[in-house]
């Protein structure tokens, strides 16, 4: 499979989740790229066979105080995807990967952009809780149609916290040991 992953770049559960997932994946044979605004943590050798990091810059816009990085990522995303015929994406983190994949697959419409996001720690326990990102949270990061977590304790705190249900989520963990699903995602598209 040819897959794409976007993560953020820095210390922490996002990169070093997705490196260690893309590496194995590449491992397995598959074609991974990352689409990032820098090196992933965990990939300080980026010369890996079957990896490649594409980085996304995001051009200032005097209007705006920060650069508008959610729009530069899906462009960079529909560039990647049509470049390299892309099966699928995997955005970890709803705010903000899951809404440039979003806003990314319906650039490429009527083409089928698949996309999986994984919801880290603070993704669900401090924007996930936010009343004033609730919605647009919920909406991104169920409308992949499969969202993962990185840990059982995680969908406790989702169940616990969140008003919104998240039914791909809890019954495609019904009682079975969460681990890393290198050979079986393309069981979850």
């Amino acid at each position: 499979m040819r897959i794409g992953i976007t993560c953020h770049a820095t210390v922490g559960g996002s990169g070093a989740i997705a490196a260690a997932l893309g590496i194995l994946l590449a491992g397995e044979g598959h074609d991974v790229h990352f689409v990032c605004h820098d090196i992933p943590f965990g990939l300080s050798n980026i010369n890996r066979p079957g990896i490649t990091v594409h980085r996304v810059e995001a051009t200032r816009y005097p209007p705006l105080k920060w650069p508008p990085y959610e729009m530069a990522l899906a462009v960079k995303m529909v560039s990647v995807y049509r470049q390299t015929k892309l099966d699928l994406f995997h955005v970890h983190y709803a705010i903000p990967h899951a809404i440039s994949a979003y806003l990314a697959r319906e650039m490429v419409a009527p083409e089928r952009l698949r996309i999986v996001c994984t919801l880290h720690g603070t993704d669900i326990t401090l924007v996930g809780a936010d009343p004033l990102y609730r919605n647009v949270y919920y909406t991104t990061a169920t409308m992949s149609g499969k969202t993962m977590v990185t840990s059982p304790k995680m969908v406790l705190v989702i169940s616990r916290l969140s008003p919104f249900s998240f039914p791909q989520l809890t019954d495609s963990l019904r009682g079975a040991p969460l681990r890393l699903p290198s050979s079986t995602l393309a069981e979850l598209i």
